[in-house]
């Protein structure tokens, strides 16, 4: 029903609006197999729906953000404490020789501040960090990442965003929280 060039999709098919079926129809097709990237090989997504209403210019700004609004320090000590979970990977996009996190920032935020000392000072809690990270247990250095290709995932979410809120008359807001909206958010 769904090619992988998106060409082949009907929205007017009321068989796929049944129990979920669209959706598990269409992730389905789109599964990717995570493989392992350095930590330093990952940027921060700029776009990403948290930053919306503040200026970030760049990757320290974005840092300076999730670490002033978010707990990253409980997300730390997990990653400390048991390591990176493959079966929760980041979800990232290539972006030259480097890799744009479009879901998945916090954790790359606690992964930063774990691993490069350097970037402590960004924190507010830069002690915590330099002695969170003398108890890691685990090497962080790479991490799970399922990499998408940009090209192929806008044209999923686009009739994924379309289809649903034509059937279902949803407003944009809606659709925010969930991760799908990362990739579409980037058009």
């Amino acid at each position: 029903m769904f090619s992988r060039s998106g060409s082949f999709f009907n929205p007017q098919d009321t068989s796929l609006h049944d129990d979920c079926s669209l959706a598990k129809k269409l992730l389905t097709q789109t599964l990717r197999v995570a493989e392992q990237i350095a930590v330093d090989d990952l940027l921060f997504d700029a776009k990403n729906f948290r930053f919306l209403r503040e200026h970030v210019p760049d990757q320290d700004s974005i840092l300076r953000v999730l670490d002033r609004d978010y707990q990253l320090e409980v997300i730390g000590e997990s990653l400390a404490e048991n390591g990176f979970f493959p079966e929760e990977p980041l979800a990232a996009i290539p972006d030259k020789d480097k890799f744009i996190v479009v879901e998945g920032n916090r954790r790359l935020a606690a992964l930063k501040l774990l691993l490069r000392p350097e970037l402590r000072h960004l924190s507010k809690r830069k002690e915590f960090w330099d002695g969170l990270s003398k108890k890691m247990k685990y090497d962080l250095s790479k991490v799970w990442v399922t990499v998408h290709g940009l090209t192929l995932h806008m044209s999923f979410w686009h009739t994924l965003f379309q289809t649903v809120t034509d059937a279902h008359k949803l407003p944009l807001a809606t659709l925010q929280p969930f991760p799908f909206f990362f990739i579409f958010n980037r058009l």
